[in-house]
């Protein structure tokens, strides 16, 4: 347990994403300002539900630093059941989950292996060694769910807390903007670019239909489906995103543009959308674009020597066009 004051394995891993380039010095005095206010969540929890790093980040420096192994795409169906004696609430709330168990041995994930009293507890309650893995905090969640919650995904348990009222005119615009300001329409839109980010996807897609929202993600060129939110939150999901980039709720015949500045799981990100009236509503796409993966260097876009010479030369030009090829 990293306890009140920062030890040395969490500065440990501190260090490696500040290497890595996943963290900022500035970004981590934040955290600390962040968790004297809340000594109770660990800084590797923190700098999750900050957005200052991502999962896959945080998962790879915290097996870096503690020897542990990285679990991924392990099969929700097929892990263990703690001893009834364990509180499911402290599973939850420590984010650990277990994946195997035999009468000496109990195989767990945890989001956080720094957390010595968490892992003893566990050790001591179920007469047990421990054989650690590490998982992210989305793998963890949604397997303890499965296992000990009604089966539901993220986005089903954010619905839950959903209140639309579906007498609501579409063009009341106060009550939209209402909506759209409420934890869980948030919480909804938060859920979609962080997929999105996470899935490394190019592009989002969000398109309203009579009988439900459709939000897919381009990876790859390929677009997926991913879990959407009911066809009753819709204009409020979608009036959202139009508020984040500056755009005219009330305005749903024309076409707009505009953008949003984000930072999220440890990323800058500029965001281009474009709507377009749709005869359910409106259609918007989102571009995603990764100020961290631009690359304005020649030589990265395949240029080099005197090839690169030539091209500069013509674009210092005030006028003319380019020949093709540059020889």
């Amino acid at each position: 347990m990293d306890g009140n004051l920062i030890g040395t394995q969490i500065q440990s891993f501190v260090d490696v994403l500040i290497a890595a380039g996943k963290l900022s010095q500035a970004d981590f005095n934040k955290v600390l300002r962040v968790r004297h206010g809340a000594p109770n969540d660990s800084i590797p929890k923190l700098l999750y539900k900050l957005g200052y790093c991502s999962e896959s980040d945080i998962a790879d420096a915290a097996c870096a630093i503690s020897g542990y192994p990285r679990i991924t795409n392990f099969n929700q169906s097929t892990v263990a059941s703690f001893p009834d004696q364990l509180p499911v609430r402290f599973l939850k709330e420590q984010h650990i989950c277990p994946l195997d168990t035999d009468e000496h041995t109990i195989k767990v994930a945890v989001f956080n292996p720094f957390d010595d009293f968490s892992l003893k507890a566990l050790a001591l309650a179920t007469h047990s060694q421990l054989d650690v893995s590490i998982a992210t905090f989305g793998e963890i969640e949604a397997t303890l769910e499965q296992q000990y919650g009604d089966g539901k995904s993220k986005m089903d348990i954010i619905v839950d807390a959903l209140e639309v009222d579906e007498t609501a005119h579409a063009d009341d615009i106060e009550h939209l903007k209402n909506m759209a300001s409420e934890a869980p329409i948030i919480k909804v839109v938060n859920f979609i670019f962080n997929k999105a980010i996470e899935s490394g996807a190019s592009d989002v897609h969000i398109e309203p239909f009579e009988e439900k929202l459709q939000i897919r993600l381009r990876i790859d060129g390929v677009l997926n489906d991913i879990d959407s939110p009911p066809v009753t939150s819709s204009s409020a999901v979608i009036s959202r995103i139009k508020i984040m980039a500056k755009l005219d709720i009330a305005e749903r015949r024309l076409p707009q543009d505009g953008r949003i500045k984000l930072q999220m799981v440890g990323k800058e990100l500029d965001l281009r959308v474009s709507t377009i009236p749709t005869f359910h509503g409106e259609s918007i796409v989102i571009r995603l674009l990764d100020k961290e993966n631009v690359q304005f260097d020649f030589a990265h876009l395949g240029f080099a020597g005197q090839q690169a010479e030539r091209f500069i030369n013509l674009l210092d030009k005030p006028n003319g066009i380019f020949p093709w090829p540059i020889y």
